[in-house]
């Protein structure tokens, strides 16, 4: 495991809380037909996600609670 620190701007907390959000939103959906399904990647970004928003997101938790 790897910890980081990062010093990040207001707007650039904003625009990774959108990206992160846009990017869950998909996971394990097909978009554009392409499906986001790797476990890994959902952790990871869930960990970006929580991490600037205090909170999992929805579909995130919604997924892997089945």
């Amino acid at each position: 495991m790897k910890k980081i620190e990062l010093d990040l701007t207001e707007e650039e907390i904003g625009y990774l809380i959108i990206e992160m959000n846009c990017l869950l939103r998909s996971y394990r959906k097909f978009y554009k037909g392409q499906r986001y399904d790797n476990s890994n990647m959902g952790s990871a970004f869930n960990k970006v996600f929580k991490v600037l928003t205090g909170e999992d997101h929805e579909r995130y938790l919604e997924v892997n609670s089945k």
